[in-house]
């Protein structure tokens, strides 16, 4: 599934960040020349401003650079899960958003709205926040129900 057929509220790994193959291949979400340098500093921006969720240490690989990373952390904008690979991808010129995604943060005009997590449904497990991993586009996001 590419980045125009991508319909999860969220990505966890790319397969070339872990190996395996039930991930989707990061070539699948390059296209170069899709966004103009403005739109793509405007996601910049919008990805930097997403509050974290939780963050712990993980070995994987950068997709780009095949580097060893060893810090995992996940991001919210509300809608989508993302982490902090996803977050430096973004940099490259070539890196897209799922279509999905994107459209919604075109239609905020590339603004972030300002919220805070409540961390203790998440912790307690009251609120599985991954579940949006699998959740489609066409269902309400699980954030929805952390955001006071």
């Amino acid at each position: 599934m590419d980045y125009k057929q991508w319909n999860y509220r969220g990505i966890s790994f790319f397969k070339e960040e872990v190996d395996d193959g039930n991930y989707p291949s990061i070539k699948l979400f390059q296209q170069k020349g899709l966004y103009q340098i403005d739109i793509r500093n405007r996601l910049c921006d919008y990805l930097e401003n997403c509050p974290n969720i939780i963050a712990t240490s993980y070995k994987r690989f950068h997709a780009y650079t095949f580097e060893e990373v060893s810090t995992l952390s996940y991001f919210t904008d509300g809608d989508f899960i993302f982490t902090n690979l996803l977050k430096e991808y973004i940099y490259y010129d070539d890196f897209v958003l799922p279509q999905r995604w994107y459209e919604l943060i075109r239609n905020r005009n590339y603004i972030n709205d300002i919220f805070e997590l409540n961390h203790e449904k998440i912790f307690s497990g009251e609120v599985d926040i991954f579940d949006n991993l699998t959740r489609s586009f066409d269902q309400s996001s699980v954030v929805k129900e952390v955001i006071p």
